[in-house]
């Protein structure tokens, strides 16, 4: 029922739905580039955006007449939270799991190198310790 009132043709509604696609499309790519500072400037900025929310919703039942078709923007925000906050959550939420699957990997690759490094300390211990038996 909701989505049905929805006026999507809506420039501004395009240019929002536009704006979130490309924000998703960023958080995959700095994932895939590793840049862990660009994906923490992101993630400060969604975050500051989430909450604006209210800010922005009160300002859009104001002036709804200037960008909008209808008056989405009612007192509770329940149409601010949908088309705005959660896919901005939802992407603040993949950042979040890059970065757990980041140092997921990364503790994989140290806790290795631990055991090889222990492995190698191991053996030249043994071989040190065999060689002080035979003389």
């Amino acid at each position: 029922q909701f989505l049905q009132k929805v006026d999507w043709t809506e420039p501004w509604i395009i240019g929002l739905l536009l704006f979130h696609f490309l924000v998703t499309v960023g958080v995959v790519l700095l994932y895939k580039a590793q840049a862990f500072t660009c994906q923490t400037a992101l993630f400060g900025f969604l975050l500051i955006l989430a909450c604006l929310a209210e800010t922005l919703n009160e300002y859009g039942a104001t002036h709804w007449r200037l960008f909008a078709g209808h008056p989405y923007f009612d007192s509770n925000g329940f149409f601010i939270s949908c088309i705005f906050s959660v896919p901005i959550v939802i992407n603040c939420l993949l950042i979040i799991v890059s970065w757990l699957w980041s140092t997921w990997k990364l503790m994989i690759r140290l806790k290795r190198v631990q055991a090889r490094t222990a492995s190698k300390q191991q053996k030249q211990t043994t071989g040190a310790n065999s060689k002080h038996k035979r003389e």
